[in-house]
């Protein structure tokens, strides 16, 4: 199996609209895998987090998801979806930030 089908070769290749969005969501879905990873890993080195709070980091990143997805659903469905994409891409920008503003208490 090919890594990208004929089909989606041919959308990119001919569609510029298709080609932006297709580029700008991976680009934000590889930085918020790179956050998944690099949060706990700096709460152990940087932090130096117990096993119990590294586990209380993850789970709390998706209380969001649960409690918003019913109604986020009935939103993004009211409105255009071009500009819910770009819309959700830029408010991710903070949540992914927040962490590396933060530096850990000296002393």
């Amino acid at each position: 199996m090919a890594i990208l089908d004929e089909e989606v070769r041919l959308l990119l290749k001919e569609n510029r609209d298709f080609r932006n969005v297709w580029a700008g969501e991976s680009a934000a879905h590889f930085g918020s895998q790179l956050t998944n990873f690099l949060l706990p890993l700096v709460a152990v080195t940087a932090l130096h987090a117990s096993g119990t709070e590294v586990g209380l980091i993850s789970a709390v990143q998706f209380i969001p998801i649960v409690l918003l997805s019913l109604v986020a659903g009935v939103v993004v469905d009211r409105h255009p979806p071009r500009r819910t994409l770009v819309i959700t891409s830029v408010a991710r920008v903070p949540r992914s930030r927040s962490p590396a503003s933060h530096r850990p208490p000296r002393g």
